[in-house]
């Protein structure tokens, strides 16, 4: 596979030359073992598209074959050679891609960004952002990483705990975003408009991105460390640079040359199909949302529904079985969402439910989430919906092997808000619109999973961890990348201890202990 992925820059990461950014321009401009010159914002693009994974290989093995089955979303229409996430039998060489593509990715340009800044200034800012965006997608999957004690060359880095890691990472985003607020306080200028292409360039976007992320992070940890989730969050709400709160703030990444993964994934490679937790849910819901979402099945069915879903985890599953079930309605240049307006509105409303000062109440806010992904998808009819009181999610009747993999649901959440409904029933509500939402961020849905309980992800159908994974519970993270474990033995030995338990597949992060 790769080498080892915390060589991330010993000789990717040249001194560059920075038109403009630092004080030490002579040096940059002139010394001879400067090889070529490089101005900054050229070194964001690689920095941005590590953050939803653009690419359709690194797309597929983790925002796919992780974040898709275990958040929910999609299922894996194929058993390759019998070894795979959805069934919890993982190669090494597979459970390792969350972890090595990003920081092999990532690093070399954010430590290029690093020197010639001086780790100070918009650049920098701007640096830590994206990578608080990328390293907390690792974090979910795995627990603790190395993160405050990474540096260049430097092969064999101590991991953070989990405690530090999030306390950390809040702390890098409140500083980067009083940089970016000071600097657009005094220009108008966008260095970055040619690089950035999320925002062209507009650090007041970039700022409620950070905002927005800073809550998302507040929430994960609200388990584990209530006091600082409530305070960070409350900040990130407060905060004047303000939130990603419309689509017009939207984080949606282009595809550029590349197709968007997920319509290649599906259509031109057999490999997806949608998963039958999610349309489940949505056909119980009359979802109008579904056509956005999903292709029409042709697969025949002894009911009426047209979106049809397949359960995750059959061991032998081929693309021809597969081929006939719904799969994702991703055009080939669709763009991808990194963070959504609803998102934010639902985590707002899961804040307010525990009497956080959100800026309104928690009726309010789950309903402007639901609002706002009909208005992010283009349909029409939220209000009917939200005024829903008595559709629930429907049991699944699977059109192949039915005695196998049919499935009767449990819960009975409906739509509409509920004021005298117990605290937990509310928070099965929001938790269960945001994961609608949030469609395909796999990664999002399976920490709110882990962190809360809902929705209720159907069960995989065959479970081949020989006992090790609970089939009730499902994959609580990813064990450390082999690769780490033999090149930096010591400190994954520490970070098995951060753990609590041992480094398998059944062991809770420290914030997702709920279930």
């Amino acid at each position: 596979m790769k080498r080892n992925i915390l060589h991330i820059a010993l000789t990717a990461a040249l001194l560059p030359f920075f038109t403009g950014c630092t004080d030490n321009f002579e040096k940059y401009n002139t010394e001879p073992y400067v090889p070529y010159t490089l101005p900054v914002p050229v070194l964001f693009s690689q920095l941005i598209t590590t953050g939803i994974n653009v690419q359709q290989n690194d797309n597929q093995m983790i925002d796919q074959m992780v974040g898709g089955p275990y958040g929910g979303y999609l299922t894996m229409s194929t058993s390759w050679g019998g070894s795979n996430f959805n069934t919890y039998n993982q190669t090494d060489g597979w459970n390792q891609i969350p972890f090595n593509t990003p920081f092999e990715k990532f690093y070399p340009n954010y430590y290029k960004i690093a020197e010639a800044t001086q780790k100070k200034g918009h650049f920098f800012a701007m640096a830590q952002i994206l990578r608080v965006n990328t390293m907390s997608r690792v974090a979910l999957c795995y627990g603790p990483i190395p993160y405050s004690k990474v540096s260049k060359g430097e092969s064999q880095s101590p991991y953070d705990s989990e405690a530090d890691l999030y306390k950390n990472m809040l702390e890098d985003l409140t500083s980067a975003i009083a940089v970016l607020k000071d600097y657009i306080s005094v220009t108008s200028l966008r260095p970055l408009s040619e690089s950035d292409v999320v925002y062209n360039g507009d650090y007041s976007k970039w700022i409620r991105f950070a905002n927005s992320l800073k809550l998302r992070l507040a929430m994960r940890i609200v388990n584990a460390n209530p006091e600082l989730a409530r305070k960070a969050a409350e900040e990130a709400v407060s905060d004047d640079g303000g939130l990603i709160d419309d689509a017009s703030c939207n984080a949606m990444v282009p595809v550029g040359a590349e197709p968007n993964p997920f319509w290649l994934v599906a259509n031109s490679w057999g490999e997806i199909r949608a998963n039958a937790t999610l349309t489940t849910y949505m056909n119980g819901y009359n979802d109008p949302r579904m056509a956005t979402y999903f292709t029409a099945a042709t697969v025949e069915t002894e009911g009426t529904d047209t979106y049809v879903g397949l359960r995750s985890g059959v061991k032998g599953m081929t693309t021809v079985m597969g081929s006939k079930f719904s799969k994702p309605a991703y055009g080939q240049k669709d763009d991808m969402p990194m963070f959504l307006s609803s998102e934010t509105a639902f985590l707002r409303a899961e804040g307010a439910l525990r009497n956080w000062n959100m800026g309104g109440r928690a009726k309010e806010l789950y309903e402007q989430g639901i609002a706002l992904s009909f208005a992010e998808r283009k349909v029409n009819g939220a209000a009917a919906y939200v005024a829903d009181k008595t559709s629930t999610p429907k049991s699944y009747v699977s059109p192949i092997e039915a005695a196998k993999m049919s499935y009767s649901i449990k819960t009975k959440i409906t739509i509409a808000w509920d004021e005298e409904a117990a605290f937990e029933t509310n928070l099965e509500r929001i938790i269960t619109q945001k994961w609608i939402a949030n469609f395909p961020l796999g990664l999002e849905a399976w920490a709110d999973y882990r962190r809360t309980g809902y929705p209720e992800i159907f069960p995989v159908v065959d479970n081949l961890s020989n006992g090790v994974i609970s089939t009730e519970r499902q994959q609580r993270r990813l064990p450390f990348p082999l690769k780490e474990k033999q090149g930096n033995s010591e400190n994954v030995r520490a970070a098995v201890n951060m753990l609590g338990g041992p480094d398998t597949g059944a062991t809770d992060l420290w914030w997702a202990k709920k279930k």
